[in-house]
């Protein structure tokens, strides 16, 4: 590319110089910043709808069954990331109870992100049911449940984030900031007392 570029500069006049110069700056500069993982800054799209881009467009290593953000307290500030809790924490779904650390890795990259719970649909998890949802720490104490069970569909398209029925695997779907939560979500999903 590089070579390209430079053949183009040599080739032409002044004014196309100019424009091919600052075509070469604009891809070497492109390529420039942090070497980090934006997952180890604890940053990944929180309180964002993770099945919009965790399903089958991301390979079976990233497809996730359900997934979301949880934060402080249900009336939190989005995005800002001290708000979210950051200890490991999981997602027990109840009677029969499933968890989420059941089915995780306990070195999944995804738990880099301040706040993130999810469950990886290569896993096998089934939740298909309904269930009183709970988030629970890496030692499974309770922190905070829900006040009525969450209905989960067996029908859900999971490789389409525009099934409507996914939401009920995203979490951050209906659990929004206070005034734009939907369903009888009472807010962002939370756990009082996460770290």
């Amino acid at each position: 590319m590089l070579k390209f570029m430079s053949y183009l500069y040599k080739s032409k006049g002044n004014g196309m110089k100019n424009i091919y110069a600052a075509i070469l700056a604009a891809f070497l500069f492109a390529g420039c910043g942090s070497d980090e993982d934006p997952a180890s800054t604890g940053v990944h799209f929180q309180g964002r709808d993770c099945l919009s881009c965790h399903n089958k467009d991301l390979g079976v290593d990233s497809h996730l069954l359900v997934g979301g953000t949880v934060y402080k307290e249900f009336n939190s500030t989005k995005n800002d990331l001290n708000d979210a809790c950051s200890e490991k924490l999981h997602i027990e779904f109840g009677a029969p109870t499933l968890s989420t650390k059941d089915y995780n890795p306990a070195n999944a990259a995804g738990f880099n992100g301040r706040g993130n719970v999810f469950a990886l649909l290569r896993d096998g998890m089934d939740i298909s049911g309904s269930y009183i949802v709970s988030i629970v720490n890496d030692d499974r104490s309770l922190i905070q449940s829900s006040a009525t069970p969450h209905e989960f569909t067996a029908s859900v398209n999971l490789a389409n984030p525009a099934d409507n029925n996914a939401s009920r695997y995203s979490c951050n779907v209906c659990h929004q900031d206070v005034g734009n939560n939907i369903n009888s979500a009472p807010g962002l999903l939370y756990a009082t007392g996460c770290k």
